[in-house]
C-alpha cells in the first residue's frame, strides 16, 4: 500500500487560511472544452455548446504560479488538453513560454494532446519553436479511426507531415469493440507510416461513450493479449514500434519473477496514482481537480480554484481521501497473485471505484497466467529492452 502523505504543504504565503503546494510535478491545463470534431466517444463531451470556454493566458500564468513555482523543481511537465487545445491561437501558447521563460531556474517540459486535424504550416512552426511533444489521436487506419472518429485521412496525411518536419509525434489508440481485434493491423499500419511511440489506451464508459461503446472482458484481454505478443515478437528489435503501456506492465511481471524490488508507481498504475499529489489538472476557468480525466465531470470536486493563490489543506485532505479511498473490496484482492499488473481501478474515469473495485478485475486475473505463459519469453525481453520511464497521463 502506497504510505505517502496525500499533500505537501509549505507554510502559509497564500492568502490567509490557504496555502501553497510543493508537491506538483505534472500539471495538465484543459484548454477549452469545445473541439471542431465529434467523436461519437468523446469523454469530455466537447461539443456541447453550453457555457463554451477557453482559458485566458491569465489563469495559465497563475497555474504556473500557484502549482509549478511552489515545487523547487528544476523540471515541471505541462500537458495541453481540451476538447481540441489547437483552437487556442498561436499567441496565446507564444505568451505562456514568455511566461514560462521569465523562470530559468525551471526547465519546462511542454506536451500536447490533439485529434491532429488543425495542423496548418504557422501551427507546425510554433510547436517546433516551442519543443512541445504532440501526441495525436488516432485508432487505425482511417476505416477503423472514423467508425468513432472523423477525418482519418487528414490525420493521416498530417501525421506524415510531422514525422517529415521532425517532430517526432506520438499516437494515441483508443481500444473500443470495433477495433479491439485488429491490433496487430493498426500497429503495422502505424509502423508503415514511421510513426515510433504510441499508446494503447482502452475506452472507459463515460461521457458518450457511456451510450453502447462498452468493450467486453473478452475483447479487452484479446487486445492486452495482442499487445503483448507483439512486444514480444518484436524484442530482438530495440528501435521497433511498441506499445509503452505494455512495456511498463511486462517491466513489473518481469521484476516480479526475478524478486526484483517494486518500481515507484506512481503513475496512472498504483495502488494510490498521482492524481492530486504530483499531478494536477486546471480548467479553462481556474477550477483544480486532482486529474484532467475528472476536469469536467459533473460529479467532480475541485481541490480549490488558482485564482485563489493557495488551496485550503482541509478541503484537500477530504476530496484527495475520497478520491483515492478503496472500500471493502479491498479486502478480497489481499493474496491475489495479479495484484502485481493491477491499476485497482481508476478513481476519475470510474466514480464508483471507491466502492466497487477495479471493474477490470476479471481481465486482469485472467491476463496472469497469460503471461505466466509467456514468462520465459517476458524475462528475455525484460533484460535487452530499455527501460520506460514514468510519465504523466495522456487523454484519449
Amino acid at each position: 500500500m502506497n504510505t505517502q502523505p496525500l499533500i505537501r504543504l509549505t507554510p502559509p504565503t497564500a492568502p490567509q487560511g490557504l496555502q501553497t503546494l510543493r508537491s506538483a510535478g505534472a500539471l495538465s491545463l484543459c484548454l477549452t472544452q469545445h473541439c471542431n470534431i465529434s467523436c461519437r466517444h468523446c469523454s469530455v463531451d466537447a461539443l456541447d455548446t453550453r457555457g463554451i470556454r477557453r482559458m485566458p493566458l491569465e489563469i495559465a500564468t497563475q497555474a504556473v504560479d500557484v502549482l509549478a513555482l511552489p515545487s523547487g523543481r528544476r523540471q515541471f511537465r505541462i500537458v495541453f488538453f481540451g476538447g481540441e487545445p489547437l483552437l487556442m491561437p498561436v499567441e496565446w501558447f507564444e505568451g505562456l513560454q514568455a511566461h514560462l521563460n521569465s523562470h530559468p531556474e525551471m526547465r519546462f517540459i511542454l506536451g500536447m494532446q490533439s485529434n491532429g486535424t488543425l495542423l496548418t504550416e504557422p501551427i507546425i512552426q510554433m510547436l517546433r519553436a516551442l519543443k512541445i511533444e504532440l501526441s495525436i489521436s488516432l485508432d487505425g487506419p482511417p476505416a477503423l479511426n472514423d467508425v468513432l472518429r472523423e477525418n482519418g485521412h487528414k490525420v493521416e496525411r498530417n501525421l506524415r507531415r510531422l514525422i517529415e518536419a521532425g517532430l517526432d509525434p506520438r499516437v494515441l489508440v483508443v481500444i473500443a469493440p470495433h477495433n479491439a481485434a485488429h491490433v496487430p493491423e493498426i500497429l503495422a499500419y502505424l509502423r508503415g507510416l514511421g510513426v515510433s511511440k504510441v499508446r494503447f489506451n482502452h475506452l472507459f464508459p463515460v461521457g458518450r461513450a457511456a451510450d453502447g461503446h462498452a468493450l467486453s472482458d473478452a475483447q479487452l484481454l484479446a487486445a492486452r493479449l495482442a499487445l503483448v505478443d507483439d512486444v514480444l515478437a518484436h524484442q530482438d528489435a530495440p528501435d521497433a514500434l511498441r506499445d509503452v503501456a505494455t512495456c511498463k506492465l511486462l517491466e513489473k511481471f518481469a521484476r516480479h519473477l526475478e524478486n526484483l524490488p517494486a518500481q515507484a508507481r506512481g503513475d496512472c498504475t498504483g495502488y494510490t496514482c498521482h492524481a492530486g499529489l504530483s499531478y494536477f489538472s486546471v480548467t479553462p476557468d481556474g477550477q483544480v481537480f486532482p486529474c484532467s480525466d475528472m476536469s469536467f465531470a459533473d460529479w467532480a470536486q475541485p481541490l480549490g480554484r488558482v485564482q485563489d493563490g493557495g488551496f485550503d489543506p482541509a478541503r484537500m485532505r477530504q476530496v484527495l481521501g475520497q478520491f483515492h479511498a478503496k472500500g471493502p473490496w479491498w479486502d478480497r484482492c489481499r493474496g491475489c497473485a495479479a495484484q502485481v499488473i493491477c491499476d485497482f481501478g481508476c478513481p476519475a474515469l470510474t466514480p464508483d471505484a471507491a466502492q466497487v473495485g477495479n471493474p477490470e478485475c476479471d481481465v486482469t486475473r485472467a491476463l496472469w497466467p497469460e503471461l505466466m505463459a509467456r514468462r520465459q519469453a517476458i524475462q528475455h525481453w525484460y533484460h535487452q529492452a530499455p527501460k520506460t520511464p514514468l510519465e504523466a497521463p495522456s487523454g484519449a
